[in-house]
Formats: C-alpha cells, sequence, structure tokens
C-alpha cells in the first residue's frame, strides 16, 4: 500500500495539530517532552525524539500507541486518523468516548 505523500503514519500532523493547542479552546499547547511524559505515564515509553518522528511522518504508529496518543492528547482516536474533519465540535463532546 502506497502511504500519502510519502509518509509512514496518517496521525502524526493531527497529534501535532492538538500538541499545538489548536484542537480546541481547552486544550493547552505542550512540549513533545511534555507529551512524551504523558505517553511514559500510560506505559508507552517514547521520547521527544520519537514523538518528533511521528509528528513528521517518518516513524509508523501502531494500533496501541495511537489510542494511548488520543488518551493522553484527550481526543478521539477518529481524529487522529482524520475521520473526523475541521472544524472540530468541543472536546467535552467526546471525551467519554476516548476510553471506549
Amino acid at each position: 500500500m502506497k502511504q500519502a505523500r510519502g509518509k509512514k503514519n496518517i496521525c502524526g500532523e493531527r497529534i501535532r495539530y492538538v500538541r499545538l493547542g489548536k484542537y480546541s479552546k481547552n486544550h493547552l499547547r505542550i512540549t513533545q517532552n511534555e507529551l512524551a511524559a504523558r505517553l511514559q505515564s500510560r506505559g508507552l515509553m517514547l521520547d521527544r525524539l520519537t514523538v518528533n518522528r511521528i509528528e513528521l511522518g517518518i516513524r509508523m504508529v501502531s494500533d496501541i500507541e495511537l489510542v494511548v496518543f488520543a488518551d493522553a492528547l484527550r481526543v478521539p482516536v477518529e481524529f487522529l486518523l482524520g475521520d473526523i474533519q475541521l472544524p472540530l465540535p468541543e472536546i467535552n463532546f467526546y471525551t467519554s468516548r476516548v476510553a471506549e
């Protein structure tokens, strides 16, 4: 399967979008180090460099990792997969869906 625009994942750009606080007014901007710490606290041992490689699309993301990213960023997995288009609804609508 040919990757979109030569990328190895489809979620990296959206992870960066959320991390930079653009998802909603309820999301604060966080650094890649802070995101890596959130992931590590959830048992996913990724460092800042790996987060950067994912955001750039040069590292693949497993389904398990995707679920942890969604939880750490407090967004639905569907958003990270591109199934939810911008502009986005308020995050409160999706908060309970991350755990589903």
